[in-house]
């Protein structure tokens, strides 16, 4: 509940705090100029499998395939695995060069793999999150970016602390 809270400040400091932002809360609210119209990207659940590769052995592509034989691996993934490198990198490209303006980018996370527990640890969740913060801004070095945790970026994932007591 925190992690929503944080996104609509977020937003609400987007909205009000730059020009170009404000966007309509009714037809034909107040007097004057028309608020100007604002468009934003949406990134989410990128879940980068770095050990994504192209082998004969089909069971070893990624270890987000957990060891199932990828059905046909390429240079932009299988169904069975995560988005290797190439993947995101594609769709940035397709994003950046779509002719389609926007103002500022949401980025709701989940960028870590669904890999085995023991593959996983607080570092390298850390260093996949960095990757890709590092690739959104060396792509979109203009764009202002508003990050928000999804469930797979701490460590252990999918793992949060009930605060209510059950009687």
């Amino acid at each position: 509940m925190a992690l929503l809270g944080a996104l609509v400040c977020c937003l609400l400091v987007a909205w009000h705090g730059r020009p170009g932002l404000g966007l309509p809360l009714a037809p034909g609210g107040s007097p004057g100029p028309a608020p100007a119209m604002g468009q934003f990207w949406h990134v989410t659940d990128l879940h980068l499998d770095p050990t994504y590769h192209i082998t004969d052995d089909h069971t070893k592509v990624c270890a987000s395939s957990k060891g199932a034989n990828a059905s046909n691996p390429g240079p932009f993934g299988d169904v069975l695995c995560d988005s290797p490198y190439h993947l995101i990198l594609s769709a940035f490209d397709f994003i950046k060069s779509s002719g389609q303006e926007a103002s500022f980018m949401i980025w709701t996370g989940d960028s870590p793999p669904h890999v085995p527990v023991h593959e996983l640890s607080t570092d390298k969740v850390i260093d996949v999150i960095a990757n890709m913060t590092t690739t959104i801004r060396s792509v979109f070095p203009n764009l202002q970016v508003f990050p928000a945790l999804g469930n797979h970026d701490y460590w252990p994932q999918v793992n949060l602390i009930s605060t209510s007591k059950s009687v």
